[in-house]
């Protein structure tokens, strides 16, 4: 009985830490506001001014800044979809971090690059990251995940080029990623829609897209295990499900 009750009062003493933690984590996290006019003026100085589980809120305008590294556990949050242009100079944002949040940005001009890959959103080795309610506008690739794991991608808006297929990537490209999943997605004018390669456990929800090059594929998945495709909507013209010798 004596055991039993030690038992419990340690399992009690344990959840009472993690609460204590979850709240100081709450109290202790800030909000960094960047504009135009205030007295943080660029994304690059809002990260590093932040600390893990800050938030940082872009306000209206345009940011002409690329190659944007998220190192810390933000949340990044744009009001009426703050335009940040990367002026065709490598990426635009680069995620290096688990648990980083992108909402309400629209992304325009990473650089184009065949080695590279530049993207408006690329996710490097991360999980638990959630991008959702973007406009990504112009971009070569415009989000990418290699080797991340546990991802959500929801609710974006995905607009290529359209003018040359050279100078266009895919629209959402997985590499050697698992358990992603893309929802509620609107992807045209990209080389490929969706491109997957070496990639698991992948869930796709209601996908609108659009492809314009004649042998571009609105999914294209070379190497890949366990996907559901729920809902798959393709405007005109219609294209197939790919497999490498097609893409």
């Amino acid at each position: 009985m004596r055991l039993r009750i030690f038992d419990k009062l340690i399992i009690s003493i344990g959840l009472l830490v993690l609460f204590f933690n979850l709240t100081t984590v709450t109290i202790l996290a800030k909000e960094i506001i960047v504009s135009k006019t205030g007295t943080v003026t660029t994304i690059h100085k809002a990260i590093e001014l932040a600390e893990d589980f800050d938030v940082i809120i872009i306000k209206p305008g345009h940011y002409a800044e690329g190659n944007i590294i998220i190192n810390k556990m933000v949340k990044i949050i744009g009001e009426d979809y703050p335009v940040i242009d990367g002026e065709g100079d490598g990426e635009v944002f680069t995620v290096t971090v688990d648990s980083v949040t992108i909402c309400g940005l629209k992304i325009t001009n990473s650089g184009i690059s065949y080695l590279e890959e530049n993207a408006g959103i690329r996710l490097e080795k991360v999980r638990n990251c959630t991008i959702t309610n973007n406009k990504l506008i112009n971009n070569f690739f415009a989000i990418y995940l290699a080797q991340s794991a546990d991802c959500n991608i929801t609710g974006n808006f995905i607009k290529g080029e359209k003018k040359r297929e050279t100078n266009s990537g895919n629209g959402i490209h997985l590499w050697y990623s698992k358990n992603i999943t893309i929802e509620n997605n609107t992807i045209s004018d990209h080389r490929d829609g969706i491109y997957f390669e070496f990639v698991r456990n992948v869930t796709i929800k209601i996908i609108t897209a659009k492809i314009i090059f004649a042998t571009d594929c609105t999914l294209c998945f070379p190497i890949l295990v366990n996907m559901k495709i729920t809902l798959l909507k393709v405007m005109v013209p219609v294209l197939p499900l790919c497999t490498q010798s097609l893409c």
